[in-house]
C-alpha cells in the first residue's frame, strides 16, 4: 500500500493523477466490517481512491486487517494517515 506522496519533483510536475481521498463517515462510529463495506462501495467509483485515516475526527480508525483486505481492491491506491501513531504507520508500511 502506498502512502500519499507529492507528485511534484523539483520545480516540474512529473505525473498528475486525479484521485479521491475519503475518510470514514464523521458522525457515526462504524465497525471494521461496516468500514470495509463503506470503502468497497466508494471504490466502485470511476476515480482511484486514497483512504484517509483520521480517527480523531471520524471516531473510527481504519484497522490493519481492514487495510489488508482493502489493499487488494484495484481502485484503492493508497492511504493518507493523520493518526499521529508511528507504530500504526510502521505496520501499514509492512503490509
Amino acid at each position: 500500500m502506498r502512502l500519499a506522496t507529492p507528485f511534484l519533483h523539483g520545480s516540474s510536475v512529473s505525473t498528475v493523477t486525479i484521485s479521491r481521498c475519503r475518510a470514514p463517515p464523521l458522525l457515526r462510529r462504524l465497525s471494521q466490517f461496516e468500514l470495509r463495506k463503506w470503502f468497497e462501495a466508494l471504490a466502485e467509483g470511476p476515480l482511484p481512491l486514497f483512504l484517509y485515516n483520521m480517527p480523531s475526527c471520524c471516531q473510527t480508525a481504519i484497522g490493519l486487517d481492514t487495510l489488508r483486505f482493502l489493499r487488494t481492491m484495484p481502485n484503492i491506491v493508497g492511504l493518507k494517515d493523520s493518526s499521529g501513531d508511528a507504530a500504526y504507520v510502521s505496520s501499514v508500511v509492512s503490509l
